[in-house]
């Protein structure tokens, strides 16, 4: 046998041993009578001993790992999740500020300075002007922290955010 495998059968084993049972002995019974048909079980003081061949180990290693496996894809499947979830909320405030910007440009700073000269030359219409100074300016919003979206919103388009704060 594998030194994997002697460690997951004295792993294993030592888990079985030392849980704790609450169940009445009925029912102790029927679930030791249950693992008794899997598996080569005797009850001494009301404990269960595990007598396990190497199928049996190689077989409770296996499932032990694809547990493992289990835990760990759910976890990413959170993660990934999570991830999604604030790019989507990302992208839906930036079309927030776009809208907004659209509507009331005077709102996006538009009497400060912002083009250069080089970006000057390769504009060809105002209203492409416009465009990339709003986009620009919602660009350094989205960089900004989650409390600065906050302000933002408060401020420039007056909404209510306690509910949030």
């Amino acid at each position: 046998m594998s030194e994997e495998i002697k460690q997951g059968f004295r792993k294993t084993r030592s888990l079985i041993l030392s849980a704790k049972t609450s169940l009445e002995p009925e029912r102790f019974e029927k679930f030791a009578a249950a693992l008794r048909s899997k598996l080569r079980l005797v009850i001494v003081d009301d404990k269960l001993d595990l007598d396990l061949d190497y199928t049996s180990a190689k077989l409770i290693i296996e499932h032990q790992k694809a547990v493992r496996l289990a835990a760990r894809q759910i976890d990413l499947l959170r993660q990934s999740t999570l991830m999604a979830i604030v790019s989507r909320t990302e992208w839906f405030v930036a079309q927030l500020v776009h809208l907004f910007f659209r509507k009331h440009p005077e709102s996006a700073g538009t009497s400060e300075p912002f083009f250069s000269l080089e970006s000057l030359v390769s504009i060809e219409t105002i209203e492409d002007a416009r465009e990339m100074l709003l986009d620009q300016r919602v660009e350094m919003l989205m960089r900004q922290s989650f409390d600065d979206w906050l302000r933002f919103f408060r401020e420039k388009p007056k909404l209510g955010m306690s509910h949030l704060v």
